[in-house]
């Protein structure tokens, strides 16, 4: 029995995002100190690099016509780097066009640029966080090839309507420091040869995202979907802290134990 919804790709880090007539390019630059990862909501596992020419592919969901929010900082015109070797590109990922493209958490202060031949840049508060929306006619038959699995479908209210939560993660799992950031968008640019080395910003320790403070529930999602990698790891380990102090209600978090990598352990302590 087909089971109908919807599907949010939830863009989370450094990203360059190429929107074409029918579908949608997602280039991961290759950055130090960044983990990649995909899945649901605390659950995202590890996303292998791929070479350019073999992307990962998000299939059974409706293509639409949606576009940028207008808030946002867009290039037009500039293609990327089809010959970007693994230096450069850790993935790419194909999507169909969504029908829409949210945008949240915008930087609190003003980007500023040392050069910006664009004019995009210098002046502008660029939004952190993106959200692809599509339609599927079965969220059963939604996949995330080249992944080890694909979410699965949620009701954010009881008895309401379904919905698939794919995040893509690619930043650090640590509070960055400026440098890092402007670093970021380097690599980022870099992509898009006509304008590599010709935009440079200016670091801005001070320049932080706001925070969400809504909630999207009739988008399926909650503003603690928005998070970055650091707010994640810091409410992760306020939960860890909790089980730790406080145990496990209910029994064990896990009723099947998977297989394990196991340590091999020497002794050269009589050596």
């Amino acid at each position: 029995m087909a089971n109908p919804g919807e599907v949010n790709v939830i863009l989370r880090g450094q990203f360059l995002v190429v929107l074409r007539e029918t579908a949608v390019e997602v280039l991961i630059p290759t950055m130090e100190e960044h983990i990649y990862r995909a899945g649901s909501f605390f659950g995202e596992t590890l996303l292998k690099p791929r070479p350019l020419v073999n992307p990962y592919l998000l299939t059974g969901v409706a293509t639409g016509t949606g576009k940028f929010y207008a808030a946002n900082i867009v290039l037009k015109g500039y293609e990327y780097d089809a010959q970007a070797g693994p230096d450069a590109l850790y993935a790419r990922i194909v999507l169909p066009r969504p029908k829409a493209i949210k945008s949240f958490r915008p930087s609190t202060l003003a980007l500023q640029a040392v050069m910006d031949p664009t004019g995009q840049f210098h002046g502008k508060k660029p939004m952190g966080i993106h959200v692809l929306r599509y339609d599927s006619s079965d969220l059963n038959s939604v996949k995330f090839q080249g992944h080890f699995a694909t979410p699965k479908p949620h009701a954010i209210t009881s008895g309401g309507p379904q919905f698939i939560n794919l995040h893509l993660v690619a930043e650090p799992d640590h509070t960055p420091d400026a440098a890092h950031v402007t670093a970021g968008f380097d690599r980022t640019i870099a992509l898009l040869p006509a304008l590599r080395g010709k935009i440079v910003l200016m670091p801005q320790p001070d320049n932080k995202m706001a925070l969400e403070v809504g909630d999207h529930a009739a988008l399926g999602f909650t503003k603690h979907e928005l998070l970055t990698g650091p707010e994640v790891q810091a409410t992760l380990a306020s939960i860890g802290l909790s089980l730790r102090v406080k145990g496990s209600p209910g029994g064990p978090l896990v009723s099947t134990a998977p297989l394990e990598c196991d340590p091999v352990l020497v002794d050269m302590s009589e050596a």
